[in-house]
């Protein structure tokens, strides 16, 4: 028996209130930044097709999703969540910031909330990551697998600010349309009654809405429809509306994972068409940057000369955080994945003369760009700060591939070899959860790291470098389960015209889509279960020597009362003691 405390108030009987959160002063130094919550809300509506090829485009006759109102969900640090009053289809910035600062108890604090856009365009297909060929189109799965509503697309998010094109991430998407449409754009095909081509059109507006006033993790908001009763609020007579929020690598923290500064290292990006670089780096950063990656796989025996370090490889990748080398303090930087390959030795353009890069070169997994970066050909202009970890980032297993859509909760694994015959991986379903029974008692065999509820992850692609994100989401699972199969492995994969060749013919059913990670916030892209790509789960083991919780109940510069009134230590002022004061007492 116990209480169960309302949001902001904590106890055993819930007597003591929570005091204000803010970012501990002592934190900031000349490079580290805060990762303040950042936010994309996609209010869009589907159109008509358009015949200009595979891809993405906005309707210029209708840019707002229908009519009517929309309203925004915000749940602050202590768990509390409030709703925004309407929001007009269409709504400028100004009236989306408008109406979180109206939210009561100065929940946004006014002045503090930048939102940029909204989006006006939306491009199509990326030649340099992307083909727009059938198979392209098809590599992508819906939520549900074969829900009754169900396309795919690739397309890239673009944004005017400040007459500058900045870049609001690459993904694989899904949604909803009619279902006699086929997963490869048939041209025999309809889209809520109309021909269909190879193109699927979208009005809308996409938001960026920067919670600077907000600092540390809080829930993902959410975009609610249904304002007076039981009818959505916000309509498109004739079409669909589609709404989503994500956020593209900037969700909101707590503890920084990668508190250790790599001192004296600059890194530049180099992108080609095919692979992404770390490069800039001199004889003396690229020794220095080996002492500061360390160990990567949980085994000092293998580590490398007086540096103590390893390559990194498919099974453990480094996992570091870059910030620009000149930027502001709310700019909380991106995590890339990276490792040592020799096979590519040479191949910076940018590497400093009498580096010993010619032996190899730092490889990025993920396909990492940001908003200086321009599409074609891709290229990075900024310098950046190299933070690292003694934590370990792991691959779970090479037997479970992870399938999922835009802007999902839901991870599903699978194993698409899972086959009645006598393989090695036959008895392997691709569940990577911790629990064992009866009937899955050996699948250890085929699983590294198990995931448990509360872990930290993400999911890439080894093999397919090119397909994965720009920036890599860190996400926390909330509950793992297995629910009963709607959709057979044999059925999901006959579509593919080469399945027939690549795939068992025996596959075993009622596995395909069961097995279900629920995370903590939307993905920021899409995967399928496909032949030429497959993506993992990587689970991330913190370390307590380089995190720091940098936001928390008075800065960590006071003590809490029980009244919910931070007493801030002397030198610290402010409600939350986040201010540095030396005549403060």
């Amino acid at each position: 028996m116990g209480c169960y405390c309302d949001p902001g108030y904590s106890g055993p009987d819930c007597s003591s209130r929570e005091c204000k959160h803010g970012v501990d002063p002592l934190y900031m130094d000349d490079s580290a930044t805060i990762k303040y919550p950042t936010f994309d809300f996609a209010l869009l509506s589907t159109g008509v097709a358009l015949t200009t090829g595979p891809g993405v485009y906005f309707n210029d006759g209708q840019k707002q999703p229908g009519t009517g109102y929309w309203a925004i969900r915000f749940t602050d640090t202590h768990g509390e969540d409030f709703l925004t009053q309407g929001i007009p289809a269409g709504a400028t910035c100004a009236q989306v910031v408008a109406a979180l600062e109206a939210l009561p108890n100065n929940v946004i604090p006014a002045g503090q909330t930048l939102c940029s856009g909204p989006v006006t365009q939306l491009s199509g297909l990326e030649a340099s990551a992307f083909t727009t060929t059938d198979s392209t189109m098809q590599r992508v799965n819906s939520n549900g697998g074969l829900s009754t509503y169900t396309i795919a697309y690739s397309l890239a998010f673009w944004e005017a600010d400040a007459q500058t094109t900045a870049s609001l991430g690459l993904g694989e998407v899904n949604e909803f349309v009619d279902s006699s449409v086929s997963t490869h754009f048939s041209s025999t095909g309809t889209i809520l009654g109309v021909a269909q081509s190879n193109t699927l059109t979208l009005s809308g507006y996409i938001y960026r809405v920067h919670f600077f006033g907000n600092p540390g993790a809080i829930a993902e908001p959410q975009i609610e429809l249904y304002l007076d009763g039981k009818r959505p609020s916000l309509a498109a007579p004739g079409s669909k509306v589609i709404t989503k929020v994500w956020t593209d690598g900037q969700q909101g923290e707590d503890n920084d994972y990668f508190g250790n500064h790599c001192d004296g290292v600059t890194v530049s990006i180099d992108i080609t068409a095919t692979a992404t670089f770390l490069c800039g780096l001199n004889a003396a950063e690229y020794t220095l940057l080996q002492a500061c990656l360390g160990d990567s796989d949980f085994d000092t025996s293998n580590n490398l000369n007086v540096m103590n370090w390893d390559y990194g490889n498919m099974y453990y990748p480094h996992l570091i955080k870059l910030v620009r080398s000149t930027t502001v303090t709310t700019d909380g930087g991106y995590y890339a994945a990276i490792w040592f390959d020799t096979t590519w030795a040479g191949a910076c353009a940018s590497t400093a003369a009498g580096s010993p890069a010619a032996s190899g070169v730092f490889r990025v997994l993920n396909r990492f760009r940001t908003a200086d970066s321009t599409v074609s050909p891709l290229v990075e202009t900024d310098t950046y700060e190299v933070y690292t970890t003694t934590g370990t980032f792991a691959l779970t297993s090479n037997q479970s591939e992870a399938t999922f859509g835009f802007g999902s909760r839901n991870i599903y694994t699978t194993n698409v070899t899972y086959d009645t015959a006598a393989a090695p991986t036959a008895s392997h379903d691709g569940d990577i959860s911790c629990e064992i029974g009866n009937n899955n008692a050996n699948k250890m065999k085929y699983i590294f790291h198990c995931l448990n509820k509360s872990d930290i992850f993400t999911f890439l692609s080894w093999n397919q470098p090119l397909y994965n994100p720009p920036h890599i989401n860190l996400y926390t699972a909330k509950r793992l389960y297995t629910k009963q199969y709607s959709h057979s492995s044999s059925a999901r994969f006959s579509s593919f015209p080469n399945s027939v060749s690549t795939y068992p013919t025996n596959h075993k059913e009622m596995h395909y889509m069961t097995h279900v990670i629920n995370t903590d916030m939307n993905t920021n892209w899409a995967a399928s279960v496909v032949e030429d790509a497959q993506f993992y789960i990587y689970k991330f083991f913190p370390s307590e020597d380089s995190t720091y919780n940098y936001v928390a109940e008075c800065s960590n510069r006071g003590i809490c009362g029980s009244t919910g009134v931070c007493q801030c230590f002397s030198g610290y002022t402010n409600d939350d003691c986040s201010i540095q004061n030396s005549i403060a007492l």
